[in-house]
């Protein structure tokens, strides 16, 4: 038989995965050079088969998709490469899911078990105390048991509060009240250490960083390794419905329902989460903390990691 695609543009298109979902059919493929998942769709199996302007379905370093039908979930698998490029340390992350929205367009959800696996869920009024953790004389928060409201004039401050548990889902209503940079925090140490993932609500983009002290580099003291970005519908409310999930070294981010970064990393394991803020004011409703198991096996050991790396 002929081809059913010719990308051309790329060098190849691995692991082809052919499915059909809402009278339509996709096909997944992993492109090596961006070390992503892309995917084009076409009205019977034999095509032609067309894109979407936004053709990206798992982000960067998420490779090799197949799809598995669970009941009425269908269900997706990947591999993840640690270190994003395609000769690096490979661990197996939990699935997502896949729908579609009134266009057609592969959405990525979250995997409808995690609700099953809660241990306790823990209400905003019941959370530890909201803390400023650089102590920024231009910051302020008003921590109320049905709101937080969070800002800080000039430079960053953090607002955090201890974790419940190391393996979570903290989730909730984020409403932005004005301009400058914000984003949520995890795995955050008393130094500042952790990962920052920013929300640009002008842009609709999302990006998470490894951002801290270095401390074997004195000329260069910091690590700053941005990990993983996507985009999201922005709305003139600049209000957004969040999903964090930490389990193991997996995290993974939902905005509005769709699932924006999903990756495994062993950078940082503090014990704080929260929110920053520079020249912003946002304030946090409806929210909850999901107490989640530890995982029974890791994807992948720290001690391997470093094998890998050379560390």
């Amino acid at each position: 038989m002929p081809p059913l695609l010719y990308p051309l543009v790329y060098d190849d298109i691995e692991c082809p995965c052919v499915f059909e979902l809402g009278g339509r059919y996709y096909l997944l493929g992993s492109i090596r050079e961006d070390v992503s998942v892309r995917y084009w769709f076409a009205p019977d199996f034999f095509g032609e088969y067309y894109s979407f302007q936004s053709d990206v379905v798992l982000p960067h370093g998420n490779y090799a998709a197949r799809t598995v039908l669970d009941g009425a979930h269908l269900l997706v698998y990947n591999f993840f490469y640690v270190q994003r490029k395609n000769d690096s340390l490979r661990v197996l992350p939990p699935p997502k899911e896949l729908e579609i929205d009134q266009e057609g367009q592969l959405l990525l959800k979250s995997y409808y078990r995690w609700n099953q696996m809660i241990k306790k869920i823990i209400p905003q009024g019941y959370l530890p105390d909201v803390n400023h953790l650089f102590s920024n004389p231009s910051a302020t928060s008003v921590i109320e048991p049905d709101k937080w409201v969070c800002g800080s004039k000039g430079g960053y401050e953090v607002f955090y509060f201890q974790k419940p548990s190391a393996c979570f889902i903290w989730e909730g209503l984020l409403i932005v009240e004005g301009m400058g940079k914000l984003g949520l925090v995890t795995d955050i140490d008393q130094n500042g250490n952790g990962y920052f993932i920013s929300l640009d609500v002008s842009n609709g983009h999302t990006e998470i960083t490894a951002w801290g002290f270095n401390p074997l580099d004195n000329r260069q003291n910091f690590i700053f390794n941005n990990l993983q970005a996507g985009n999201f519908t922005t709305n003139e409310a600049k209000t957004y419905r969040f999903r964090l999930i930490r389990y193991g070294s997996y995290i993974e981010l939902s905005i509005d329902g769709v699932v924006k970064l999903t990756l495994v990393d062993y950078t940082y394991t503090g014990d704080v989460v929260g929110l920053f803020s520079a020249s912003s004011v946002l304030s946090l409703q409806e929210i909850t903390f999901s107490v989640l198991p530890d995982p029974t096996e890791e994807f992948a050991s720290r001690e391997e990691e470093q094998k890998q790396s050379g560390t």
